[in-house]
């Protein structure tokens, strides 16, 4: 699932060319999908069911947080 979302932990290495919805800034930490606390280094994702992702990683699903 990983691969299919293009899920880097560190958005950093977020490949511009072939995901052009990023932009810098974005990342799972402030992501509306994001479950893990305010500050915290990982949390629950449920597109990653059952597994955490690094706060500051970005996968093609990222949705701002409102």
């Amino acid at each position: 699932m990983a691969q299919a979302v293009g899920y880097r932990s560190n958005a950093v290495n977020v490949d511009k060319a072939k995901y052009p919805k990023f932009s810098t800034g974005q990342n799972c930490g402030n992501c509306a999908l994001y479950q893990g606390q305010l500050g915290s280094v990982s949390g629950g994702c449920p597109i990653f069911a059952g597994k955490s992702v690094a706060s500051t990683g970005w996968c093609s699903a990222y949705a701002k947080k409102g």
